[in-house]
């Protein structure tokens, strides 16, 4: 009984109790073995009567025999106690396991929906810059078709218009500027986006290592607790590394998932970065071909006019009167970056009736 007691409080720790149970079991081998010697000692000295002693002996042989079998019956109890505790703790194991996998699947899931949005997002500013553009470039349209109507009319003082056109030509500059800072910053928030999304990519792949790291010290932890039971616990050895394989396999899967996920996320970005840079030339060419316009128009307007405007009144009879030469540097914008200078030259001539008010 007090060997079933000392055996009853080990239910904890698997390995302690076999420790102990060995202890126990060298200890009762001890006894018998003294036992023996002493019972020997006892037929040697052959004393007392011999069927008297010969009822004693059969007497204690039952008893021991008796003892044997309820020994074994004890052991045999607390071998089933300790198959039901590993089965138990086998379980409670797989239990923690299974909610580990899903909370993986939950993150997973919700990393996906994050990634989701962004891409939503990307996609919908992408739209409304494009907007923008496109709403920019017919304005330039209508200004480009006001401003040539401006020019038929001859209506205003040429100096004027000229200044008018500089003022319009160092706007046309000053929006290329803009529009090439906008689409810069755009870039530079794709490359912050990647950036952010690499780290957070790095940091789900390093707590997968990390839990993969935790699980097979924690298997390796079960196996060698298994490996101080008896062989016939050989079986749940093999189920544990087969959960081990089975489960470095469902990580490396997560794993070639995540590295896959990256791998599709920057060629996306890398395509979106090279639709921006195709905007960015598109939209400077298009500026440059607006500015090339101006001059060229502006160069039609250097040549002048010779023939009066109106026939000649009562008065003056329709002279011509020259004015000054006048010179107009143009600056425009070579491939969105080198800039060239121009000077034209050109003199205004003028109906003398309207030289003051000109």
């Amino acid at each position: 009984m007090e060997h079933a007691s000392v055996m009853n409080t080990c239910e904890t720790d698997v390995s302690t109790r076999t420790m102990e149970h060995a202890s126990v079991m060298n200890t009762r081998e001890t006894d018998v073995s003294t036992h023996t010697m002493e019972h020997a000692s006892v037929m040697n000295t052959r004393e007392t009567d011999v069927s008297t002693h010969t009822m004693e002996h059969a007497s204690v042989m039952n008893r021991c025999e008796t003892d044997v079998s309820t020994h074994t019956m004890e052991h045999a109890s607390v071998m089933n106690r300790c198959e039901t505790d590993v089965s138990t703790r086998t379980m409670e194991h797989a239990s923690v396991m299974n909610t580990r996998e899903t909370d993986v699947s939950t993150h997973t899931m919700e990393h996906a929906s994050v990634m989701n949005t962004r891409e939503t997002d990307v996609s919908t500013h992408t739209m409304e810059h494009a907007s923008v553009m496109n709403r920019c470039e017919t304005d330039v349209s209508t200004h480009t078709m006001e401003h040539a109507s401006v020019m038929n009319t001859r209506e205003t003082d040429v100096s004027t218009h000229t200044m008018e056109h500089a003022s319009v030509m160092n706007t046309c500059e000053t929006d290329v500027s803009t529009r090439t800072m906008e689409h810069a910053s755009v870039m530079n928030r794709c490359e912050t986006d990647i950036s952010t999304h690499t780290m957070e990519h790095a940091s789900v792949m390093n707590r997968c290592e990390t839990d993969i790291s935790t699980h097979t010290m924690e298997h390796a932890s079960v196996m060698n607790t298994c490996e101080t039971h008896t062989m016939e616990h050989a079986s749940v050895m093999n189920t544990c590394e087969t959960d081990v394989s089975t489960r470095t396999m469902e990580h490396a899967s997560v794993m070639n998932r995540c590295e896959t996920d990256i791998s599709t996320h920057t060629m996306e970005h890398a395509s979106v970065m090279n639709r921006c840079e195709t905007d960015i030339s598109t939209h400077t060419m298009e500026h440059a071909s607006v500015m090339n316009t101006h001059v060229l128009l502006l160069q039609e307007e250097s040549k002048g006019q010779t023939e009066p405007l109106e026939s000649p009144q009562v008065g003056e009879s329709g002279a011509m009167h020259t004015w000054p030469e006048l010179s107009l540097r143009i600056i425009r914008m070579e491939s969105g970056q080198e800039k060239q200078e121009k000077v034209f030259s050109f003199t205004i001539a003028a109906d003398q009736r309207r030289a003051d008010t000109l």
